[in-house]
């Protein structure tokens, strides 16, 4: 047994009063950091040294005896330390260069958002929040491990619902996954466009193309939005629907993600995936529909859904010629252009179609060379953690390192 932590996205459903204490909880939340923040850029100017931040704890803390700022008390202390620990993160990225230098936290520019570390409890029907107490959930988690409770982070998203994050550490027995003996019990999947997954064993799935689908409601309402008096009320109204409309194509893209891979998950015992360079592919002509299709989300769930149900998971380089390699002979056709949905192979003759061939191969390269090989009972996870190379030099000795 492994200690696994688990993030869980639940959707709350708060009652006016419980809304107006999450939106209160986020606004200290929001405050703490500009105040935190002007002290420090004040004690850098004056001093050339930015104050620390175990005395800006200290002053947090003394601010709730003053009389202007007496309703921190009505804060959950945890959530106000929580954003100083935010912020000095966020300092220390900035310095390593990995991000921005901090910017003041507005009302009107900032999602409403706050986290406590400890002291949220999730039940089937509810979540108890302190300051807040407990709030209906929408959903009742279908996989809730039941664990302990490591943090939850609370966002009200642009269409002004609220969403809890919370971070689970529970026992799994997930560990090292053997290669599957059955070819039978081993699929493999190629994603594409126009079809949006090709199977070894099953029927094709549709793009389903969420998106494009939803592309004509989103026009007219921006549309509409860009006609409303700014400040006014059906302005208002009309961004919160836009809002939604967004919302929605990414819970559909969601939803259709977490079905699609959990049924292959529960009718094989290993799955194939290409490694897409996902990130290259959203910067060529194509981004708008790579980006709808979400293969990057298809990989993410698998890659923790798969140990934890103890299934083998296999992936095909993304460099591997996948589609131009014959699957039975393994000649290759370089001249292969994307119109050749159909090709012959020009080592064995076969007829191949073309998204066919491609699963076929993302299943050899994934699965089938290592199930063949005499290291095949040292896979743990997938190609990635063979024991090929290890403790080996994989280069040919050059240089001064030739003799």
């Amino acid at each position: 047994m492994a200690l696994v932590r688990s993030t869980l996205k639940l959707r709350l459903d708060p009652t006016p009063q419980e809304a107006e204490g999450l939106a209160r909880l986020a606004g200290g939340r929001r405050w703490v950091w500009n105040w935190a923040l002007a002290r420090r850029q004040t004690s850098f100017q004056e001093t050339g040294k930015a104050v620390g931040w175990s005395e800006l704890s200290a002053e947090l803390t003394a601010l709730k005896r003053a009389p202007d700022t007496a309703w921190l008390k009505e804060m959950d202390s945890q959530s106000l330390q929580q954003s100083l620990a935010d912020l000095k993160d966020a300092f220390a990225a900035f310095f390593a260069r990995r991000a921005g230098y901090p910017q003041w936290r507005s009302r009107h520019r900032h999602r409403a958002t706050f986290r406590i570390p400890q002291r949220v409890v999730v039940a089937s029907e509810h979540i108890r929040i302190p300051k807040v107490g407990r709030v209906r959930l929408m959903q009742t988690p279908r996989e809730f491990p039941g664990g302990i409770t490591k943090g939850a982070t609370f966002r009200q998203s642009a269409s002004g619902r609220w969403y809890a994050t919370v971070v689970v550490e529970w026992a799994c027995n997930e560990g090292p996954v053997a290669l599957p003996a059955d070819p039978g019990s081993v699929v493999g999947i190629d994603l594409g466009l126009t079809t949006y997954a090709v199977l070894t064993a099953g029927a094709p799935v549709a793009n389903p193309r969420f998106g494009r689908r939803g592309d004509r409601k989103i026009r007219r309402l921006s549309r509409e939005m860009a006609r409303r008096k700014k400040g006014s009320s059906n302005r208002a109204k009309t961004r919160n629907r836009l809002a939604r409309a967004h919302e929605r194509i990414a819970n559909q893209r969601s939803d259709f993600a977490h079905k699609l891979t959990t049924g292959l998950l529960d009718r094989f015992e290993g799955v194939c995936i290409e490694d897409l360079g996902v990130k290259g592919l959203a910067r060529t002509k194509l981004a708008r529909s790579v980006l709808d299709a979400a293969w990057g989300e298809i990989k993410r769930q698998m890659a923790y859904k798969a140990p934890r149900r103890g299934k083998y998971l296999g992936y095909a380089g993304r460099f591997e010629p996948s589609t131009k390699e014959c699957a039975n002979c393994h000649a290759r056709s370089p001249e292969l252009t994307l119109s050749d949905r159909t090709w012959t192979c020009i080592g064995c003759g076969a007829e191949h179609d073309r998204d066919q061939n491609a699963a076929a191969m993302v299943k050899w390269l994934g699965w089938a060379r290592y199930a063949s090989s005499t290291t095949s009972q040292d896979v743990a996870a997938g190609p990635a953690e063979t024991l090929n190379a290890c403790g080996a030099a994989v280069r040919p000795p050059s240089g001064r390192h030739a003799a």
